[in-house]
């Protein structure tokens, strides 16, 4: 086709503009349509992770529930009571449902080995639950005396378990994301909960078994304060970071709340070591323990949440821009290929055709056959001008012998037509009324030419004349 023939034809420059700003175009939506796809991927796993992780915290806050009242439960003198049968059998069931779910999504993480040593601490604390359930159904003197302490030991596992592939799983969250701040909030009010949880325990068992705690028991529960109050130190600073109302709300709550539990936990401490006895009751100890740990669980909970719906509104937006780079990648591409056809169709294929007119009938020279459409446009009208003005100058030249023979054949009709002779002289009259001799008007209105002489008659009668003068 002639319009690849040289870089300076139009419709090189026209196609290749197009290609190029087309082209160019399409390669960059294209580009970010990509990466939005990678981007959308991400937050997919993101968004996984955080329910994996949101799965793991909750687990790990009812296990500690269940870990603190069984403890209690075991240093206590009688049997199990219906209160704490419910309040255990209702933390156990969802603590297991979540660690399920938890144990699930890490499969589906691809984290195999974090799933098969999760599973294997969970197996762990299953088989103590067993000697447990019958160590509930007998009084402290008829039970297992290392039951506690292996019950203690396989909660304490897992939840160590749970708490280290929770962290590890936040490894894997973009630095700075909100989901990312929330879910180390959420991992460190877990530890909150731990703590304070564990501290309660260890002060509820001091008081359940009448016994005055040893040296080191008060020291294990000082150390628990200690952390405790660092940990509230930490979860203010990371709360101070978020715009999260219903969280700073809650937390201030629950810290209040926490306030009133510290001093009633210290004087039940130091009446069990001034004599072994408390004038604070189980009862009243555990109403003032139970709302500040459930407080905590519900801020972790609130917390995992929010990360949560912080990674899906990260997956939607990128979805969204994923959509959007698709549809205008999908739309250039469209428009690009649009205009080829239209420059195609509309401009290279007349040019064409109007090159082979031209060239047929003989209006392009040799050297006018590529290049620049418009000077080869504008020569060729040129020319065709040329040849215009040729071809009226033949018409008028064609005309004016058109018109000069039709004069010379209505001529020659007239001579051949009426002619009015005078019988006497012989001259013709003309147009004009006036009398002319025969010879001047077949002269005037023909091409013939006269000589005169005499006929044989006249020649006699001449003769004749002459010899009578």
């Amino acid at each position: 086709m002639q319009f690849w023939s040289t870089s300076t034809s139009i419709r090189t420059v026209l196609f290749g503009v197009i290609l190029i700003l087309g082209g160019w175009g399409s390669f960059v939506s294209f580009s970010q349509a990509v990466i939005s796809f990678f981007n959308y991927r991400e937050s997919v796993l993101i968004l996984h992770r955080a329910r994996t992780t949101e799965n793991l915290l909750g687990s790990a806050q009812h296990l500690a529930f269940e870990r603190g009242r069984t403890a209690v439960v075991l240093r206590s003198n009688g049997v199990i009571s219906q209160e704490n049968r419910v309040f255990i059998d209702g933390r156990r069931a969802n603590g297991d449902m979540a660690l399920e779910a938890a144990i699930a999504g890490l499969k589906e993480e691809e984290e195999l080995n974090s799933a098969r040593e999760l599973q294997n601490r969970w197996d762990e604390l299953k088989k103590t639950r067993s000697a447990v359930e019958n160590g509930f159904l007998l009084p402290r003197e008829e039970r297992d005396p290392h039951l506690l302490q292996e019950w203690e030991t396989a909660a304490s596992d897992l939840l160590q378990e749970i708490r280290m592939i929770a962290l590890r799983l936040l490894e894997n969250f973009r630095p700075g994301e909100t989901s990312v701040r929330l879910k180390h909030l959420a991992a460190t009010i877990l530890d909150l909960r731990d703590t304070t949880g564990w501290k309660a325990s260890l002060i509820s068992q001091a008081l359940s078994s009448g016994v005055q705690p040893s040296p080191a028991e008060i020291a294990h529960i000082n150390s628990l304060r200690g952390r405790e109050r660092k940990l509230w130190e930490d979860i203010t600073r990371l709360v101070s970071y978020l715009d999260a109302d219903t969280i700073r709300t809650k937390m201030n709550e629950v810290s209040h709340q926490n306030e009133q539990l510290v001093p009633l936990q210290e004087q039940v401490l130091d009446e069990l070591v001034a004599d072994g006895r408390s004038t604070v009751t189980i009862e009243a100890l555990f109403s003032s323990a139970v709302p500040v740990l459930n407080g905590i669980a519900a801020m972790m909970t609130t917390t995992a949440h929010a990360a949560t719906n912080s990674a899906i509104e990260l997956q939607d937006a990128y979805r969204n821009r994923f959509l959007v780079s698709l549809m205008i990648t999908l739309s250039l591409v469209t428009l690009l290929l649009v205009s080829l056809y239209y420059v195609i169709k509309q401009v290279i294929s007349p040019l064409e055709t109007i090159d082979r007119e031209l060239n047929r009938i003989g209006a392009l020279a040799h050297d006018e056959l590529f290049g620049n459409e418009i000077k080869r446009l504008s020569g060729s009208v040129k020319k065709l001008e040329r040849a215009m003005a040729d071809r009226n100058l033949a018409e008028v030249e064609r005309e004016k012998t058109i018109r000069q023979l039709r004069e010379a054949l209505e001529q020659i009709k007239t001579l051949k037509g009426f002619i009015p002779i005078c019988a006497g002289c012989k001259k013709i009259r003309d147009d004009q009324g006036y009398w002319e001799q025969l010879e001047s008007y077949l002269a005037a209105h023909t091409d013939a030419t006269f000589s005169h002489g005499l006929c044989p008659e006249c020649f006699e009668k001449a003769m004749a004349e002459l010899d009578s003068k």
